[in-house]
C-alpha cells in the first residue's frame, strides 16, 4: 500500500501546529473541544476511512503509518515530536472506541454466552 498520501496528511497536520510552543500544545490537548483535537480527529477519520476502503482494518497499520511519519520528519523540534506522539495516543484511543461500537458479527467474535456453554 502506498502510504505517501496518508503520510502527507499527517505531516500537514503537524506543520499546521508545529509553530506553537509545547505548553500551548499541552493546553490545546487538554481542551477536548480544541481545534487541535478536532483537526487530529479529522485526519484520523479520513485515514481510517481510506484504509477501510482498501480492506485494512487492524490498528497496526495505522501505528506503522504514524511511526513512518516520525521517522520521515527526523526532527528535533519538540512541538513536532510532541504532536506525533499525541496523535499516536489519540489514534489508539479512538480506534479502540470505534472498535467497541462494531457488532460482534463484523469481527466474527463468538459470544461470551456461547463460550460459557461450551466450557461447561
Amino acid at each position: 500500500m502506498d502510504n505517501i498520501f496518508y503520510q502527507q496528511s499527517i505531516i500537514n497536520f503537524v506543520a499546521q501546529y508545529a509553530g506553537y510552543s509545547k505548553s500551548q500544545l499541552v493546553t490545546m490537548v487538554d481542551d477536548t473541544r480544541s481545534t487541535l483535537r478536532v483537526d487530529a480527529y479529522r485526519v484520523f477519520e479520513n485515514t481510517l476511512s481510506n484504509y477501510q476502503q482498501l480492506g485494512v482494518i487492524e490498528y497496526s497499520s495505522l501505528d506503522s503509518l504514524l511511526k513512518s511519519v516520525a521517522v520521515n520528519l527526523k526532527t528535533t523540534n519538540e512541538s513536532e515530536s510532541f504532536l506525533v506522539s499525541q496523535l499516536a495516543n489519540w489514534w489508539q484511543e479512538w480506534y479502540f472506541a470505534l472498535s467497541m461500537h462494531t457488532t460482534p458479527n463484523q469481527h466474527n467474535f463468538v459470544s461470551v454466552h456461547h463460550n460459557i456453554e461450551h466450557l461447561t
